[in-house]
């Protein structure tokens, strides 16, 4: 793997929170200790937080064996929580020829696409 290659796989905040937390989990850091301090720090139940553990490994095992297919790890979709408790959803997808970006506003039942582009990569001399 090149450097520049490598750094772009290392600047992922997707690939590195999630491999952060997954080696966390295989080194055994969430001890009993661990996760009652999570809770209420998080002011979550512990099923919450082994949740976002669980799937904290699967988003990384899945960019490990993207990457070892030869392609680039996907990004995932990006919920925020609006006012009223309607949700926003980013979803960005990488393509050969670009980025897919769509936005969408509403929740399950009533979401809507509200904008939605795509950039070409663009030739960069270096």
């Amino acid at each position: 793997m090149s450097d520049r290659s490598w750094m772009d796989l290392w600047l992922r905040d997707d690939i590195q929170f999630a491999r952060l937390i997954a080696e966390l989990e295989a080194a055994g850091a969430f001890t009993p200790a661990v996760m009652s301090a999570l809770c209420a720090s998080m002011d979550l139940a512990e099923d919450r937080i082994s949740e976002l553990v669980d799937r904290a490994q699967a988003r990384f095992e899945a960019s490990c064996a993207a990457l070892k297919a030869g392609v680039s790890p996907q990004y995932q979709d990006v919920t925020l929580q609006g006012p009223g408790g309607q949700e926003m959803v980013i979803h960005i997808a990488p393509t050969d020829e670009g980025v897919v970006v769509d936005i969408q506003c509403g929740n399950d039942e009533d979401r809507r696409t509200v904008a939605s582009t795509y950039a070409y990569w663009a030739e960069v001399e270096e």
